[in-house]
């Protein structure tokens, strides 16, 4: 197998960022591992694999997968920079675990860890929302929630 380029990632790197973007397309779509699974022909263990990253997923079950979910092939490869990837493995995100993966619909970031399936959530929802007005006031509503947290927290 040839070798990788100085300063870029191991195969396990991009193969675990290519996972956290396959399991929040996923989610998003509101299926489980196992729904997906049997749609491709395969079990809901394979599945885990590759969303953690530990086992390569072929282009033919990538294509399959995106067909799966209703989302576009090209999207899940969307922000698989690997200068990013490299800034990733520098420490170079302001979040611990962050993805170097965007969100192509609202360049929203994903982000590893606890609450990870409540914000999957709430960007899918909130992107279903078609009036720009409560697009807002869901924001100022977040925020204001946010900042009473904060000020409790003082």
């Amino acid at each position: 197998m040839p070798k990788r380029s100085p300063g870029l990632p191991s195969d396990d790197h991009v193969n675990r960022r290519f996972g956290e973007r396959l399991r929040a397309c996923r989610e998003r779509a509101g299926k489980s591992q196992s729904d997906v699974g049997t749609a491709l022909g395969v079990s809901f263990q394979q599945i885990q694999k590759y969303e953690n990253g530990s086992t390569s997923i072929s282009l033919n079950r990538i294509f399959d997968f995106a067909d799966n979910v209703g989302i576009s092939m090209s999207s899940l490869f969307e922000g698989l920079d690997p200068r990013a990837f490299q800034a990733a493995a520098a420490g170079g995100f302001a979040e611990e675990g962050q993805a170097a993966l965007t969100d192509d619909a609202d360049d929203m970031r994903l982000v590893a860890g606890q609450y990870s399936k409540q914000k999957v959530r709430l960007i899918g929802a909130f992107n279903r929302v078609a009036d720009a007005k409560a697009r807002v006031t869901l924001i100022e509503m977040a925020e204001a929630l946010a900042a009473r947290d904060d000020d409790q927290a003082a």
